[in-house]
């Protein structure tokens, strides 16, 4: 299972143009609680949805980046 490579290790990872968080949220969970997701959107709707989405789950370790052009 690749899930289990990122166990018990502090993972950084991302996401550009996230949306509302769908891989974002599945990243999240793969890379534990000692790890980040830095989840990137221009649009701040998108980034509000992702933090609903993220807080109904339970997940705290995505964080949101508004993004520019």
């Amino acid at each position: 299972q690749c899930g289990a490579a990122f166990q018990g290790v502090r993972n950084r990872s991302g996401t550009l143009g996230c949306g509302n968080g769908f891989y974002s949220l599945k990243i999240a969970k793969l890379v534990g609680e000692r790890g980040k997701v830095l989840a990137v959107d221009i649009q701040s709707e998108m980034l509000h949805l992702l933090k609903e989405r993220a807080k109904e789950a339970e997940i705290t370790n995505v964080e949101p980046v508004l993004g520019s052009v």
